[in-house]
C-alpha cells in the first residue's frame, strides 16, 4: 500500500516572493498616504480660514449698512467666533485688527501638535 502526501502550505520561495511584493507596495503606498493626509489637513485649515474671512467681511458689510446687529471684530479670535471654528483648530493673530475696515493678519492651526499640519495665514476685515 502506497500513501501519497498532499502538499500543504507555501514553499520558502513563494513566501519570500510574497513578502518582497508586500515590502515594495508598502514602500510606495505609505509615503503617498502620509502626503495625502497632510494635504487634507491643510485643505481643512484653508477652508476654515476662508469661512472666517467671509464671516468677517459679511459682518463688516452689516456695520457699513448701518445695521445694529454687527459684532465688533478687533481680534482674530473674535473673527473666528463669527464663523464657528471647529474645536480642534485655534486661531491666533500675528497682528490685532484694531480698526474697522482694516485687514489684519491671522493664523489658523490645529490645537494638538501635529507634524503633518502647518499653520495657514489669512486676512480678516475688522469691524
Amino acid at each position: 500500500m502506497t500513501r501519497t502526501h498532499t502538499q500543504r502550505g507555501f514553499t520558502l520561495v513563494e513566501s519570500i516572493i510574497v513578502m518582497t511584493a508586500i515590502g515594495i507596495l508598502a514602500a510606495v503606498a505609505i509615503p503617498k498616504y502620509i502626503d495625502a493626509k497632510s494635504q487634507a489637513k491643510l485643505a481643512a485649515l484653508k477652508g476654515a480660514a476662508d469661512a472666517i474671512s467671509a464671516a468677517a467681511a459679511q459682518n463688516y458689510a452689516l456695520r457699513q449698512s448701518g445695521a445694529s446687529s454687527y459684532t465688533t471684530v478687533n481680534t482674530c479670535s473674535a473673527a473666528a467666533a463669527l464663523a464657528g471654528v471647529p474645536s480642534n483648530m485655534v486661531v491666533t493673530g500675528t497682528s490685532s485688527v484694531p480698526t474697522a475696515g482694516v485687514l489684519g493678519s491671522c493664523v489658523i492651526n490645529y490645537r494638538s501638535p501635529d507634524a503633518l499640519a502647518t499653520g495657514y495665514t489669512f486676512k480678516v476685515m475688522g469691524a
